[in-house]
């Protein structure tokens, strides 16, 4: 898939408001999953469908060991277009509060939940490139 492909699959998860779910909507942070969570900032989640409609974004292509069968991984840096103060946060199990920040926009595709977006810290990213279950195979 090219860039202009996977960004018109975004675009239309943006357009049909599927692209941002509960589990990482800033706006419902009642959602208690068993697991800690990153979220989309306010800023994010209020102008995410001009921010994908923009394709003002770096966009960094993984594959992810740990879900071969997924539709892909993909980090998004902002251009300079969106100057957002942050891209997001984690929240504990069972917690109301944000914690640290992200500087990465992460989209993937998953089985359950189509395509998604959430927050993620590049130096996580990079990690997992070290430990070898993120692999990188294209940038655009």
């Amino acid at each position: 898939m090219n860039r202009s492909e996977l960004i018109a699959t975004w675009v239309k998860s943006a357009d049909d408001d599927t692209l941002l779910t509960s589990k990482h909507d800033p706006n419902t942070l009642y959602y208690f999953p068993e697991q800690t969570r990153s979220v989309v900032s306010y800023e994010v989640s209020s102008s995410l469908k001009e921010f994908i409609h923009s394709e003002d974004y770096e966009i960094e292509v993984y594959h992810d060991v740990k879900h071969p069968g997924e539709g892909g991984y993909f980090i998004l840096k902002p251009g300079s277009t969106f100057r957002f103060k942050s891209l997001g946060h984690s929240i504990a199990v069972g917690s109301f509060s944000l914690h640290g920040s992200k500087d990465r926009l992460l989209i993937v595709s998953g089985s359950e939940q189509g395509w998604h977006i959430a927050a993620e810290d590049y130096e996580n990213v990079k990690r997992r490139e070290r430990e070898k279950t993120l692999f990188m195979f294209d940038k655009f």
